[in-house]
């Protein structure tokens, strides 16, 4: 939908306008403590959602479809912006079940994550807030749509001696605007909870 890929173009504008020019070079190489770790990958579990639709044309009445909990995995790079901020490249593959039909909600998200340390400690926090654009084709309850995505999260890295860290993750993922030709579409806020490894 046009307005849900203006709105995507206008966040990865503002994230890319707070990397100054001057420290584009420094930002590429030259990362923070721990920041070596910028590939990383997810796995885990998320909660229901419930879809709702509306019809454009006003026909046919509103509609609501509840989704169960499924599985949810994904794969990040993250960039440093600074000695605590990166910038994380996102792509997600949420599991869709609504009754006995079954399909992958996509999304590609850019997020902002800052990173808070302690002296002395393994653990690493990392908050993160982004937007992305969601794909999920047909259901029997659903033409393909595409959707504007949010979500917030932190993440807790436990840092080791080897060339990997883990990492443990607790979100939200929701939906404001999305659609098709024929109707609006809408999900509330999943929460999931994964875990995963990161290089």
């Amino acid at each position: 939908m046009p307005t849900i890929r203006k709105a995507f173009m206008c966040v990865i504008a503002l994230v890319f306008s707070a990397i100054s020019p001057a420290r584009a070079e420094e930002n590429l190489f030259a990362r923070p403590p721990g920041g070596q770790n910028v590939v990383g990958i997810k796995l885990g579990f998320v909660n229901g959602t419930t879809f709702t639709v509306k019809d454009r044309a006003g026909v046919a009445p509103d509609s609501a479809f509840h989704s169960q909990a499924g599985v949810m995995g994904g794969i990040f790079f993250d960039m440093s912006l600074s000695r605590s901020r990166h910038l994380s490249i996102n792509m997600d593959i949420i599991d869709i079940i609504v009754n006995s039909d079954r399909e992958k909600l996509l999304d590609l998200s850019l997020t902002l994550k800052q990173r808070i340390t302690t002296a002395n400690s393994p653990f690493i926090l990392r908050p993160a807030i982004g937007a992305g654009l969601g794909y999920m084709a047909d259901m029997n309850f659903l033409r393909a749509s595409s959707f504007l995505t949010l979500k917030g999260y932190c993440e807790m890295l436990i840092s080791t001696e080897k060339p990997h860290s883990y990492l443990f993750e607790l979100g939200l993922v929701g939906s404001p605007s999305g659609g098709n030709r024929k109707n609006d579409v809408h999900f509330t806020p999943i929460v999931y909870l994964r875990a995963g490894i990161v290089y």
